[in-house]
Order: C-alpha cells, then sequence, then structure tokens
C-alpha cells in the first residue's frame, strides 16, 4: 500500500511539475503583449494603488477617475482579470464605463501582473483581496458611493465567490465563471499540458 502511494506522490509530482512549466511558458509568453498594452494607461489620468492581502502581500492597481461634478455620486466599476494574464487584458472595458461616468479601478490578481504572490487559488485567496479592495474604494470614495464588480473568467468565479462573503457591491458581471472548479482543473491540465487530469488529481487528493 505504501509503495502504491509512494507512486502516485512521484507520478502526482511530474505530472505537476509539467503543468507548471507549461503555464510559466505561456505566462511568459504574454509579458510582451502586457507591456503593449500598459503603455495605453500612459495617456490617461490615473493613481497607482498598492494595497496588503490579508496574507501579506503586496496587492497592486490602477485607479482612474472620471471627471464629475462635486454633487454626484461617485460609482466606481471593479475591473477582475482570469487566469495567467493581468488588469492590462481589461483595458476594451474603460471607454464604455468612463462615458458612462464612472471611476475604474483595474486590478492585479494575486500571482499576476505586479501584484505579489506565486499561485492562484481560483478564489479562494482572491475573494478575500477583492474585499480589501472593495474597502479601499469605500474609504477613498465614501461609504455612500456605488460600487461594481465586472470579471471575466477566474475573475467571475472571484466576483461570485466575493458575493458570498460580503454584498457591499450594488451589483456583479461575471462573464464566463466556472460552476465546478474539479472540472476546472481537469480542463486546464488537458489544454495546457495535454496529460490525462486523473493520476494528477488523485495524487493531489492523497497529498491533502
Amino acid at each position: 500500500m505504501k509503495q502504491k502511494v509512494t507512486i502516485g506522490l512521484v507520478v502526482g509530482s511530474v505530472l505537476f511539475s509539467l503543468l507548471v512549466f507549461y503555464t510559466f511558458n505561456e505566462m511568459t509568453s504574454k509579458r510582451v503583449s502586457d507591456e503593449q498594452r500598459y503603455n495605453m494607461l500612459a495617456s490617461l489620468l490615473k493613481e497607482e494603488v498598492k494595497i496588503n492581502s490579508h496574507d501579506n502581500l503586496q496587492l497592486h492597481g490602477f485607479y482612474i477617475p472620471y471627471f464629475r461634478s462635486q454633487d454626484e455620486t461617485v460609482k466606481t466599476i471593479i475591473l477582475v482579470h482570469g487566469y495567467s494574464v493581468s488588469s492590462a487584458y481589461m483595458l476594451h472595458y474603460l471607454r464604455t464605463f468612463l462615458e458612462h461616468g464612472w471611476d475604474i479601478l483595474l486590478i492585479d490578481q494575486r500571482g499576476h501582473g505586479q501584484s505579489e504572490g506565486k499561485y492562484a487559488s481560483y478564489g479562494f485567496h482572491e475573494k478575500f483581496d477583492l474585499d480589501r479592495w472593495v474597502s479601499w474604494v469605500q474609504q477613498r470614495n465614501g461609504e455612500d458611493s456605488i460600487i461594481g464588480l465586472l470579471g471575466v473568467s477566474m475573475g467571475a468565479g472571484t466576483v461570485l465567490e466575493y458575493a458570498a462573503i460580503n454584498q457591499d457591491a450594488k451589483f456583479i458581471i461575471a462573464d464566463c465563471p466556472y460552476s465546478d472548479l474539479n472540472e476546472l482543473i481537469k480542463y486546464q491540465i488537458w489544454q495546457r499540458a495535454h496529460l490525462p487530469s486523473f493520476p494528477l488529481i488523485n495524487a493531489v487528493n492523497v497529498m491533502s
């Protein structure tokens, strides 16, 4: 029995290493694109923001204000990107919200962009990170300000998980969220490493 468990751990470790290798290569290949997208922010008036997560990671974001009269209610949309990209991949939403009078907070999720962290937890830790971003907006604009959330892919999962712990957001837009984490992991393993998920998931279950 111990021999089977040992073999399972070895196989799982090898498969996990291959998955990390393919994922790292994909993220590295997208850095050039990220740099180009971030250059688009250079012409915008913005505020660079850094906050600390509940587990002491430094999280990075950009706050882009909309110029309004003093008596107007401040409205802020927080844009939450998906896995293996960064806040730069949410830039195509800027025009729509700015034209309708919204401030915009672009955040880098942990382990992405300029935020600290090595791994994504698909919402487990990220929902608490988002809670801190919402609190930062409330401190900046007041408790009566309006806050909305828009998340894509893993970001959609993050905003939905946040909604389960806090209802301070007035609305949530979840674009292509996942409904089953195990199925998502299986899909990512196949798409990124072209490997069967069965031994890896079982090995992880044994280790946990």
